[in-house]
């Protein structure tokens, strides 16, 4: 699974990340906690699966070599602080327990 064709460039992926990033280091809204989270969560998983795709540079393919060298200066690190501030949100509910192995996974991939 790879992102689609449409996103490898720099300035349609951007606004995609910047969406997923500010999803990610919101705290959840009391109001509909459950909600948030399972956004969070989804949001963790598509940051998470992008990484293992485009993370490590050894494992591209040619043309993909250019938006893994860009996925990884700008987003990464970035994502990675998001993943951080994930886990310093935990109350303790079962989706937020999904939502930090989702976390974890990609502390440990990264």
């Amino acid at each position: 699974m790879s992102v689609p064709k449409c996103l490898l460039s720099q300035d349609s992926f951007a606004p995609v990340m910047a969406v997923l990033e500010r999803e990610l280091v919101a705290p959840p809204a009391q109001s509909d906690s459950n909600i948030s989270v399972k956004c969070r969560r989804v949001a963790a998983a598509i940051v998470h699966r992008v990484f293992q795709r485009y993370g490590d540079k050894s494992n591209l393919k040619k043309e993909e070599k250019p938006f893994g060298a860009f996925f990884s200066a700008h987003y990464a690190t970035k994502m990675l602080g998001a993943m951080c501030a994930i886990l310093n949100f935990r109350e303790g509910t079962r989706e937020e327990e999904r939502l930090a192995v989702v976390a974890l996974g990609y502390l440990t991939a990264a």
